[in-house]
């Protein structure tokens, strides 16, 4: 029988026509490998921007695009068996798992992916990914002593920390009983960020220097409404006063 979400990809596949495209065919020759990491990574990522035209377009919601997109992937990895998975494919077939929001597996993909980093960008990735794992399955304590880890990483590898801590690992680790240390995590997270050594004379680096600013504000919001719910005065004072001096020292208006 069809499910909800296939019967409504169907027909707004119908409506869209040649319009938006259609969703990557499963049997692609060269998309075939079931344990080809980068060719399913390839296949989702298509999937993820036909759905993505079509979410502009008003012809689905984003509810509707991600029930589309889970039912889409789980049809790519049925048959998969994870103990076959490479360790050096571990870490692309967690990003797969992660989108699927099926975090038990994206945990154990992720954790031996960074075992089995090649090098420091993907240990430091890997890293905070398997934490945001670790707090979707409520074990917050050993996500943010994940986070941590990564601080080790020198000043050209610090870029992804404040942004996965922020928008990936907060979201899922607040309001599980250690919101005080969740904040904490994000303040220090931004001394990371504010260490970060970039480029400016490449794209990358004239980005990341024009969204600080941007990064550093949504952060201390916050950690001022954690300290706040907290009830805690001078918690609050404490950061407030911490917030002013980082601005006046990096000329952060």
């Amino acid at each position: 029988m069809l499910t909800r979400t296939l019967l409504l990809a169907l027909a707004v596949g119908g409506l869209a026509g040649c319009r938006f495209g259609k969703l990557p065919d499963p049997n692609k020759p060269e998309l075939t490998s079931k344990y080809d990491g980068a060719s399913l990574q390839a296949k989702v990522r298509e999937a993820d921007n036909v759905l993505n035209e079509r979410l502009a377009k008003g012809e689905i919601d984003t509810v509707q695009k991600k029930e589309i997109l889970h039912e889409y992937i789980q049809k790519q990895v049925e048959g998969i068996e994870l103990s076959k998975v490479g360790n050096e494919q571990a870490w692309r077939f967690a990003d797969v798992y992660r989108q699927m929001e099926d975090w038990q597996t994206t945990h154990d993909l992720y954790v031996i992916a960074v075992a089995s980093a090649k090098d420091e960008d993907r240990r430091v990735n890997d890293t905070l990914r398997l934490a945001e794992a670790k707090a979707r399955l409520d074990n917050v304590a050993e996500g943010i002593e994940l986070v941590r880890s990564t601080f080790d990483v020198a000043p050209a590898g610090k870029a992804p920390i404040l942004m996965a801590t922020l928008y990936e690992f907060a979201p899922s680790a607040l309001g599980k009983g250690l919101d005080l240390e969740v904040a904490r995590l994000v303040e220090d997270a931004m001394e990371q960020h504010l260490q970060t050594i970039v480029d400016p004379a490449t794209d990358s680096g004239k980005q990341f220097l024009q969204a600080r600013v941007h990064h550093l504000r949504q952060s201390w919001e916050l950690v001022f409404r954690v300290y706040r719910e907290s009830g805690d005065e001078e918690v609050v004072r404490g950061a407030i006063e911490r917030a002013d001096t980082m601005m006046r020292k990096f000329a952060i208006a």
